[in-house]
């Protein structure tokens, strides 16, 4: 998908794709191709599941219980986001309660200046690691997950 200021490669079968080759040649196809183009900034997604787990699982497992949690008709599901953007890249992290168990959405986010475009395509060259940055992390959570 191409819009004015970004290019998103999305994968409808993310296990058919080899995220350390694959993915990075893809930008840089795409970068050569229109060398004109300053993109200020590269980000990839992902997207987990803890599946079979209920609607209160992040309540239970990550909430001190507490008085709180029924003072204005009981809570009925949580969410909960990291933001750590005093790292490069930076990391946010969103953790969601789904029907078809917690949904855990994840994002590496890197800004350039526009001089910077040797330092931009290294970090393209290894964006794909960031799957496993993320898994590393996630043994570090009171749960585990699987990617969708």
């Amino acid at each position: 998908v191409v819009e004015l200021n970004k290019l998103q490669i999305r994968a409808g079968k993310p296990e058919q794709i080899d995220c350390d080759r694959d993915l990075p040649k893809m930008v840089k196809d795409y970068l050569r191709i229109l060398p004109h183009v300053s993109y200020l900034g590269v980000g990839i997604n992902y997207v987990f599941v803890l599946k079979d787990s209920n609607h209160d699982y992040i309540r239970k497992n990550f909430l001190q219980d507490g008085p709180w949690l029924q003072k204005e008709g009981n809570v009925y599901k949580a969410a909960i986001e990291f933001n750590y953007l005093n790292v490069n890249p930076q990391f946010n992290l969103k953790i969601d309660s789904r029907s078809n168990g917690i949904l855990f959405s994840v994002n590496y986010h890197q800004d350039f200046k526009p001089d910077q475009e040797e330092q931009r395509v290294q970090y393209i060259s290894e964006m794909g690691k960031m799957k496993i940055r993320f898994l590393e992390y996630a043994r570090h959570l009171p749960i585990a997950c699987e990617q969708e």
